[in-house]
């Protein structure tokens, strides 16, 4: 009898989450240290078991983390990548649904299983030695072997606490699995839809990371909503000629349910030309600009990050998530896995939290920008 831990392959550690019920498909998955298979990895290597009972918040306190495993197959040059987009759908995932779900509340307020960032998905750069007393650091900083049974690790100090179970868009992740089945099980690594796809959710996985390498300034804000243009331009690359925001524009003219949506009652300029736009793409267009002034070293203030300039609605960055997903659903299958009441009640949700953009914050949701 072939046992799960021939099967399958322990590949990294995400301490920032915890999950109870697995997260993936036949060849890779996200699962908690109690699943079956990471029990049995644990029970033929001792460093898998130092791994996953080593880590506590910042006071101390034991946390149990979350554990990429993959099927056991002979690597290949594209095994980084594969585990990496695989991420980066998940990630993508959950933050646009806790944008998505802060946005829809009156109230403004978190929901316990909602994550606003992709931080929360970063991989621990502490693996398992092939030898079963060791663990391996991998970093662009440092390179070694330490002892498994001294490990004592923890979650980010910038995360305040796990989230458990997060919430993510089950339709969207489904479509995007099957992008990643295309291109890392069927092996169509020539094709550059699929290419331009999965290089734009790299990007968009640091977009959505938290604004805080100089403490949250205004700067910060900027160099995130760059990415966030890079995330786009990327998806929409025709390879053989040159992108630009014109580019980007026809991802997102979905067929909305709303007509506040639908109509093009927005001008944008471009090239000394005007163009009448959606309000998601004229959201975009805002996004476009002020990217443009933060890259060239322009003046910038609050109001040039918001919607309109106006300081007291959410920042731009905060719809960034939500007009990527339009875009993502341009590019992939998501209505094939939505029954009409489920495709109905979906749109919906995406639609009424895009509208935010032009009604105030509520007085009670917390500041997003640390100026």
């Amino acid at each position: 009898m072939v046992s799960s831990a021939d099967k399958w392959e322990f590949v990294f550690i995400l301490p920032n989450i915890s999950i109870t019920d697995s997260v993936g498909n036949d060849n890779i998955a996200f699962c908690s240290p109690k699943d079956p298979r990471v029990e049995a990895l644990i029970q033929l290597h001792s460093n898998i078991r130092h791994l996953v009972t080593g880590f506590t918040d910042q006071l101390n306190r034991k946390v149990t983390p979350s554990v990429l495993i993959r099927r056991n197959k002979p690597h290949n040059k594209y095994i980084r990548d594969s585990l990496i987009d695989f991420r980066n759908i998940y990630a993508v995932c959950c933050v646009i649904s806790g944008w998505q779900n802060l946005l829809n509340r009156d109230d403004g307020q978190i929901m316990p299983s909602n994550v606003l960032y992709s931080d929360y998905f970063d991989i621990y750069p502490i693996v398992p030695s092939s030898m079963d007393d060791y663990v391996v650091i991998i970093s662009p900083a440092a390179r070694g072997l330490d002892t498994a049974s001294e490990f004592t690790g923890q979650i980010s100090p910038s995360i305040v606490s796990q989230v458990y179970n997060p919430h993510y868009d089950d339709a969207l992740f489904k479509a995007l699995s099957k992008e990643w089945m295309e291109r890392h099980i069927l092996r169509r690594y020539s094709d550059w839809k699929l290419t331009s796809l999965f290089r734009s959710l790299q990007v968009a996985y640091q977009a959505l990371s938290m604004a805080d390498s100089n403490f949250s300034t205004i700067y910060d804000y900027g160099t995130n909503l760059s990415l966030w243009v890079s995330a786009f331009e990327t998806l929409a690359h025709p390879r053989n000629e040159s992108v630009n925001l014109l580019s980007v524009l026809p991802l997102l003219d979905n067929p909305f349910l709303s007509k506040e949506l639908t109509k093009k009652i927005y001008t944008m300029y471009f090239h000394k030309k005007i163009y009448r736009v959606n309000l998601v793409q004229k959201l975009y267009c805002q996004i476009y600009a002020a990217r443009n002034s933060y890259i060239h070293g322009n003046p910038v203030k609050t109001k040039d990050i918001t919607p309109w300039g106006k300081i007291n609605r959410h920042p731009l960055y905060v719809f960034a998530p939500l007009i990527f997903k339009v875009a993502l659903i341009s590019r992939t299958d998501i209505s094939y896995y939505l029954e009409d009441n489920d495709r109905f009640f979906n749109q919906r949700l995406i639609e009424r939290a895009l509208l935010r953009s032009k009604s105030k914050k509520p007085k009670s949701s917390r500041p997003e920008i640390g100026i």
